[in-house]
């Protein structure tokens, strides 16, 4: 079942990032419908999604007409999306010290990294969920996070 495009972050015009897993919907769908929430990558408006039980809540660009589509998007099934969440709960639990980010975009790269782990000694671990579908950017991706920004990749 194909989730459909959809991220769980996003950013206020102020600038701060916003998250569906970590904020409720009565915090997040009054700045979406006021305009103040925007994607991450190309800072178009976004709205909060949360219309059934078998999606998770996510947002989505209101026009995804002038978006810059990241290098190796794509459409996340519903797996993919409980993945990418299990993946960032279990680092955030397992290094309380770090700084655990879902869907880090990487800006010399415009690759977005499911999850990123940035620890306090500045070690970063680029984590990605790898569905059937994306394995084919799996090698180019690690290539370009291992050689071009000395990052730790790992795909589950």
């Amino acid at each position: 079942m194909r989730a459909g495009e959809g991220m769980f972050v996003a950013r206020t015009i102020a600038g701060y990032r916003v998250c569906t897993l970590e904020q409720s919907k009565d915090e997040l769908q009054p700045l979406a419908k006021s305009g103040e929430l925007m994607c991450a990558a190309c800072h178009d408006e976004v709205r909060y999604w949360s219309q059934t039980d078998s999606v998770r809540p996510h947002f989505k660009h209101k026009s995804k007409e002038n978006c810059l589509e990241d290098k190796y998007g794509e459409n996340e099934t519903i797996e993919h999306q409980n993945g990418k969440y299990l993946l960032y709960k279990h680092m955030k639990e397992s290094y309380p010290e770090s700084q655990v980010e879902l869907e880090y975009r990487v800006k010399e790269t415009q690759q977005r990294s499911d999850v990123m782990v940035i620890h306090p000694n500045g070690e970063k671990w680029a984590i990605n969920f790898n569905a059937p579908q994306s394995l084919k950017t799996f090698g180019l991706r690690e290539t370009i996070y291992i050689t071009q920004l000395e990052l730790k990749h790992f795909g589950y």
